[in-house]
Formats: structure tokens, C-alpha cells, sequence
């Protein structure tokens, strides 16, 4: 009798063991974002139906858009891309949380992080065609208090490519000071030069936007997001908002991140043992004593993380052009046709030819000291020359945002594209998502021609 129970309990623990092991080989080599009853044990996996327009030739790329849903790479995500000036692909899938009731429509709007430095650019270039603002003028000029602290020869062109010396905030601006534009402005012109005045290039990962902004303020009278809102959106027929409206609120899809698990093994683990490896650089900026620490510390204080803090109402609700734009694909890959039209979209002209090779002009290159791959800047702030795996023979000008999302342009193939998304990555500057997607879409191109 005694050896019967013994050896129950002997198959007990190999069963149980045999369960723990075969559920944990099921969680870390299932799909990613689906629901963990779906990872599991196959239950309750969300169908996912692709939605939108396609012009003939191009339906490769909805093979690629349907299989970062089918891989669990995606939750909602949305990609348009133009050939000229015509739309070629607008589609979008999935849902808008991970509840996986509420669908992702062309109706959802979405937090795009850094891929708002895009539409910086080209508001600055707008104002520069309409001889408000100057490249070369220096900020001092028309913001006398900017010139305190060894800042009063930096130029526009200066901050625009990350060379204002102003990466960082010595004092963290709380969610009420990014509220109160007056505010943010003395925050902002009492910092010190980081640099002690010599031009030095530092990714001004939040603080760019906040002072282009109080430059529109005190030469276009009227702040960015409220200039991109009366000027810019009802002439391209285009959705962005800074300081997002509330009545449009329940259409921002939230930021999601990896799963708790997933992110600590992709902080703890050796690459080699990862399926997603971080970027290169990344774990510098969680460095305290590292530049690129205090410029991304220099947004407000996080009471949650990543991506999860940029949910807030507040963020949503002040003007951060930096990293607080709230669009969709279709709005910055329109944007980014214009840029490659030499400024003109459907007939309208938003921007003139010479403005536009204006700002598309490169800046001296400079070694950044916050972001790790080699990068040149133009006058209006656009990154240049950029290539994507899978599409390598073709240069892109334009940015992206953490989290994956992207916008960028082709002016000699006259091509432009966007990618946005609620399931955020550590990536940078887009990541196997859009760059399968890029690539689909230049093959669509050549095998047009």
C-alpha cells in the first residue's frame, strides 16, 4: 500500500512538472500579444480581418500587414503609403485594447511619440515659406529671455538638428507645467546651455517641441497645435492634434506594451536568448549618469512605465510636439507625400519647391551623444538618408518614434509611407513589423514601372 502511494505521488509530480514545463515552452514561444487562454491552450485567439484600400499591384503588402497579426506582433495597427500623389494603401486590423472587442478602425487615432517630430518639421518649414521664421535666425531675436545661459547664438537651424544645447532640463517639468504654455516658456528659457555654449549634438528627445513651440507663440501669435489645427488640417483634409480635443478622446487607441514577462527577460537576458534583442544603445539610456538618460528624463515623472505613462489625459491634452502628437497613418503619410511632391498634395501647395530643398538641406554631420547609430540632421530637423532592411536600394528623409511607429518620404521616387501602431516595441526607429511592409511596398513600386 505505502508503495502505491509513493508511487502515485512520484506520477503526480512528473505530471505536474510535465504541465509547468509544456505551459511555460507554450507562453515563450507563442504569440506574443495574444491573450494568454489563447497562448496556452488555444482558446478564445482573436480573429483578425485586414480592412481598407488597395490599388492593384500592391497586395503584397497586405500579405505582410496580415502576418504581423497572424505572428501576434500586432493588437491594432493601421499602414499608408503613396506613389506620387496618389494613395496606393491605406489598411488597418485588429483592436483597439487588449480586451479584443472594440475593433481598430480607420476612425482610431493613436499617440506617435517621436514620429511628431515629423510634423514639427514641417510646420517650421511652413512658417519659413511664409517669412515668419528663418533657418538661420537665432532664437534670441525674437525670444530675448531664450538668450540666458550661454544660449543666445543658437540658431533655428541649431535646434531643429539638435544642436540648442538644450537636450536636457535641469529642472522636470510636471504634468501641470506642460499645461500652462506661460510656464513651460520661463522652465524653458532659464535653463542653462548644456554645453557651456559650444555646439554639441544631443537627440533633444522631449525638449525640442516645447521650444519650437514657444517660437510659433512669439512669431505666428498662435501655438503650434492650435496653428496645425486652423491652418493645416482642413486644407490637406488631415486629423493631427496637439492639446487633442476631449470629444475626440474615446478614438485614441492606448499605448500597449509587452507583456510584464517578456520586457523583464528583455532586460535581463543576453541577446542571444532573445527573439526580439533591444536596440543598440538602448540600455545606455537607462544609465543615470548618461546624457541620453537625462534627455528622456527631462519628460514629467512616470508614475506608471512605459509605454502605459503616455496614456494619461494630461499628456494627451498638453502641446509636447516631441512625443504628445495624437494621428493616424493616413494624416503623416499625406504630410510626408507633400514633403516628397516638392510641397504639394492633391493640387494644394502647402510649401514651395525652395523652401522645401530648403529644409531638406543636410547640416554639417556631428557625432550625437545620445543616439548610438550615425546620424545627419537637415536644416528643417529631418533625418536623412536612412535605409531599411529588405529595401536597402532606396534612402528614406523623415523620423520615427519609440515604439515602432514611422513616417518617411522618397523625394527622387516620389514615395511616402506611414506606420502606426497601439502594441509598442523598444525599437527606435521602426522594427520587422514596418520594415516587411517597406519592403513589400517598394517591390509593389518597381514591379509598377
Amino acid at each position: 500500500m505505502k508503495t502505491k502511494v509513493i508511487k502515485n505521488n512520484t506520477l503526480l509530480r512528473l505530471t505536474l512538472c510535465f504541465a509547468i514545463l509544456f505551459l511555460n515552452y507554450r507562453y515563450w514561444t507563442g504569440k506574443k500579444h495574444f491573450p494568454l487562454v489563447c497562448k496556452l491552450f488555444g482558446l478564445k485567439c482573436p480573429l483578425f480581418l485586414v480592412q481598407g484600400q488597395v490599388h492593384e499591384g500592391y497586395e503584397g503588402v497586405v500579405d505582410q500587414f496580415k502576418l504581423n497579426f497572424e505572428e501576434g506582433l500586432e493588437i491594432g495597427a493601421r499602414f499608408t503609403a503613396f506613389h506620387k500623389d496618389k494613395r496606393v494603401v491605406d489598411i488597418y486590423s485588429g483592436y483597439h485594447d487588449r480586451f479584443f472587442n472594440k475593433p481598430y478602425t480607420d476612425n482610431s487615432l493613436q499617440l506617435v511619440f517621436s514620429s511628431s517630430k515629423f510634423v514639427e518639421g514641417v510646420v517650421v518649414a511652413y512658417l519659413v515659406d511664409k517669412k515668419i521664421l528663418d533657418y538661420d535666425m537665432k532664437i534670441s531675436s525674437v525670444w530675448p529671455e531664450f538668450g540666458n545661459g550661454n544660449k543666445e547664438n543658437v540658431t533655428l537651424k541649431d535646434l531643429l538638428g539638435h544642436r540648442g544645447g538644450v537636450t536636457w532640463l535641469d529642472k522636470q517639468p510636471t504634468l501641470s507645467d506642460i499645461g500652462n504654455l506661460d510656464r513651460m516658456a520661463n522652465i524653458l528659457a532659464s535653463q542653462k546651455h548644456n554645453f557651456n555654449g559650444t555646439k554639441t549634438q544631443g537627440y533633444h528627445a522631449v525638449t525640442r517641441g516645447w521650444y519650437l513651440n514657444e517660437i510659433v507663440r512669439r512669431t505666428a501669435n498662435k501655438s503650434m497645435g492650435d496653428l496645425i489645427k486652423q491652418e493645416i488640417m482642413p486644407l490637406l483634409d488631415i486629423e493631427y492634434y496637439l492639446n487633442t480635443p476631449e470629444n475626440v478622446e474615446f478614438r485614441v487607441s492606448p499605448l500597449l506594451g509587452n507583456p510584464a514577462l517578456r520586457t523583464i527577460a528583455n532586460l535581463i537576458l543576453p541577446d542571444k536568448y532573445k527573439s526580439e534583442p533591444l536596440p543598440q544603445g538602448f540600455k545606455a539610456l537607462l544609465d543615470r549618469k548618461s546624457i541620453g538618460f537625462k534627455a528622456l528624463n527631462s519628460s514629467p515623472k512616470q508614475i506608471v512605465p512605459f509605454p502605459h505613462s503616455h496614456n494619461r489625459k494630461q499628456i494627451w491634452r498638453s502641446e509636447s510636439p516631441s512625443f504628445s502628437g495624437i494621428t493616424n497613418s493616413f494624416s503623416l503619410a499625406k504630410l510626408a507625400a507633400m514633403m516628397a511632391n516638392n510641397g504639394t498634395i492633391e493640387n494644394i501647395q502647402l510649401i514651395s519647391p525652395e523652401t522645401i530643398l530648403q529644409s531638406l538641406y543636410p547640416q554639417e554631420w556631428m557625432q550625437d551623444t545620445v543616439v548610438t547609430r550615425n546620424v545627419t540632421f537637415s536644416n528643417g530637423g529631418f533625418g536623412l538618408d536612412f535605409v531599411f532592411p529588405g529595401s536597402e536600394k532606396y534612402k528614406w528623409i523623415g523620423w520615427g518614434g519609440i515604439g515602432g511607429s514611422m513616417v518617411w518620404f522618397n523625394p527622387e521616387k516620389q514615395l511616402a509611407f506611414s506606420y502606426v501602431m497601439n502594441a509598442c516595441s523598444f525599437a527606435g526607429i521602426g522594427d520587422k513589423r514596418s520594415w516587411r511592409l517597406v519592403s513589400a511596398f517598394v517591390k509593389a513600386v518597381e514591379q509598377q514601372s
